[in-house]
C-alpha cells in the first residue's frame, strides 16, 4: 500500500483489510485509487502537521479546518463508493481517524472528499504533540513484549494492558447524545486514559498491527444487555494458529477481567450493522456489511 520502502509508525499501525475489500470489488481499481489519495492526504497531516487556513462550520456545529480535497468524480465514482473508500481508510488506519476528526468527510453535491480537522486538532503543533504521545504509548506497551511470545500471548498482554493501566470507559462521553471524536479514537485513550468502545477498538487495533498481528475493527450491535446497542470490537488473526479470534476490550475494561478476550462468537451476541442501517450514511461504515460473513469465512 505504501509508495516507498520507508515504514513509519502510521504505516505500521495500519491494516489493509478495507483496502483488500475495495480491490476485490468490480470497480476496485477506481476505489483503491481514491483510497490511496485520501490515505496519503490524511497521512500528510501526521507526517508534516501544519496550521490550517480554510475554515467552515461542520454539521456538528464545530469549526473545522482543511487544506486540500480529493475529487472523487475524476475516478467516475458515486458518492456512495467514494464514502466507501474514505471509511475504508478510517477502518485500516486508526491514526488517520485520530487526525481526520470531522466525520462528514465531504460533499456528494460538490463532488469532493475533504479530510478536515476540528478546532481541537487544527494546529500543527497540537497534532505533532499528540502524535508523539500516541507513538510513545504504543512503544511502551508493545516493545517490551518478548518476541518469543506467541501471537495469542501477545494479543492477551496488549489486551490486559488496557485493564491494568487505570483505563476506564468514558460514560460521560458515551451518553452525551453526540459523537465526541477524541473518545472514539486513540486520542481519548492516550490523553485521558478513557474512551468509548470505538476508541478502545481503534487503540487496540493500532497496537496489535504495530506488533505485527493483523487486527481489524468491526462495528455493529451487541446484544449482551438483552437489547441491541451500537458497539465496536476487534477480530484478531493469530498467524501461528491460522485462526481468527474476537476481542472486546470494552468488556475487559468494564469487568476488569479477561472475559472480553477470545469471545464466543457463536453466541450471536454481536452482529455487524445491517445494510439498512448504513444506507443513509447514518454510520461511518459504508463498506462493512460484508463483515456479517467474516467470522464464518475466516475462522
Amino acid at each position: 500500500m505504501n509508495a516507498t520502502n520507508k515504514t513509519t509508525m502510521f504505516d505500521r499501525c495500519s491494516s489493509t483489510f478495507g483496502y483488500q475489500e475495495l480491490a476485490s470489488s468490480p470497480n476496485g481499481k477506481a476505489l483503491t485509487a481514491c483510497y490511496m489519495d485520501v490515505f496519503n492526504l490524511i497521512k500528510a497531516y501526521y507526517d508534516q502537521p501544519v496550521d490550517m487556513t480554510e475554515v467552515f462550520q461542520g454539521p456538528d456545529k464545530k469549526w473545522c479546518w482543511y487544506r486540500d480535497t480529493v475529487d472523487f468524480a475524476k475516478y467516475q465514482l458515486s458518492w456512495v463508493d467514494a464514502a466507501r473508500a474514505l471509511y475504508s481508510v478510517y477502518d485500516d488506519s486508526p491514526l488517520a481517524f485520530f487526525l481526520n476528526t470531522h466525520k462528514a468527510g465531504g460533499s456528494p453535491d460538490r463532488g469532493y472528499i475533504t479530510p478536515t480537522l476540528d478546532a481541537e486538532c487544527r494546529r500543527g503543533d497540537f497534532v505533532k504533540f499528540y502524535a508523539s504521545k500516541i507513538e510513545d504509548r504504543i512503544h511502551s506497551t508493545v516493545d517490551i513484549i518478548p518476541k518469543t511470545k506467541s501471537d495469542r500471548e501477545k494479543a492477551y498482554i496488549i489486551f490486559e494492558s488496557f485493564i491494568s493501566n487505570m483505563i476506564v470507559y468514558d460514560h460521560q462521553k458515551g451518553n452525551c447524545g453526540f459523537v465526541d471524536i477524541p473518545s472514539h479514537s486513540i486520542l481519548g485513550f492516550v490523553r485521558n486514559n478513557a474512551a468509548v468502545c470505538e476508541g478502545f477498538a481503534k487503540s487496540y487495533m493500532a497496537m496489535m498491527n504495530y506488533a505485527g498481528i493483523r487486527t481489524i475493527c468491526v462495528c455493529g450491535y451487541s446484544y449482551s444487555t438483552g437489547k441491541p446497542v451500537k458497539h465496536a470490537c476487534n477480530f484478531v488473526y493469530l498467524s501461528d494458529e491460522k485462526k481468527w479470534i474476537a476481542v472486546d476490550v470494552t468488556i475487559g475494561v468494564n469487568s476488569k477481567g479477561k472475559n472480553g478476550f477470545n469471545l464466543d462468537m457463536s453466541s450471536g451476541d454481536f452482529i455487524p450493522y445491517p445494510p439498512e442501517e448504513i444506507r443513509g450514511f447514518g454510520e461511518p461504515y459504508i463498506h462493512q456489511p460484508t463483515y456479517r460473513d467474516i467470522w464464518a469465512k475466516l475462522r
